[in-house]
Parts: C-alpha cells; structure tokens; sequence
C-alpha cells in the first residue's frame, strides 16, 4: 500500500472555539497574514507536504496521475 501525502498550506491560529471573540480575531490575523503571504510573494515558503493517511488513491487528482 502507497504511503499518501498532501500539500497543504501551513498557516494557523489555536483558539478557543467558544470565545466568539478570539474566533473572529484569529480569522482577520489569518485573513492578513494569507493575503500578506501573496502580496509579498512568499507563498512558496508556506507549502508544505504532509503525509495523509484518511486520504485514498481515489482522492489524487486526474491531472496529477501518472499516465
């Protein structure tokens, strides 16, 4: 069996879910940082590659799969 990896974009905030307020705060922080990382080009340095076993062959991509 395959070992399965996905890339992904590594950005994140821990809050706490029950605290609206902290919620909506991360998400304006996120919201910048994510445009910041655009604007400034340095999307490069966010990608990441990460194993992922609840993913399946199924889930890769047409356009990604060997000929």
């Amino acid at each position: 069996m395959s070992k399965l990896g996905k890339f992904v974009i590594d950005l994140g905030y821990v809050v706490e879910l029950d605290n609206p307020k902290m919620v909506e705060k991360a998400r304006g922080f996120f919201y910048e940082d994510l445009m910041n990382i655009i604007k400034y080009d340095e999307l490069e340095g966010a990608i990441c590659l990460v194993e992922s076993p609840k993913s399946k062959k199924s889930d890769i991509p047409d356009h990604i799969k060997d000929e």
